[in-house]
């Protein structure tokens, strides 16, 4: 589960980059920031579902975004 939910969460980071890297994504306003808002929360929870892994003795996913 956990695997598959850090998968899950990098898909997020993935479409983050993609909208900022864009030609005319968003570089400011609510757009913008629902999706650095995004982009930190997602990578706040994979690191936890990481070390929760890591702890429970399960194998990390191949590494994501």
């Amino acid at each position: 589960f956990l695997q598959y939910m850090i998968k899950h969460h990098e898909g997020a980071l993935v479409m983050v980059r993609a909208l900022l890297t864009a030609p005319g994504g968003a570089r400011g306003g609510q757009v913008y920031a629902i999706a650095t808002e995004i982009d930190s929360d997602q990578r706040v929870e994979i690191e936890r579902m990481q070390k929760l892994l890591t702890a429970l003795g399960g194998p990390l996913p191949a590494s994501g975004p």
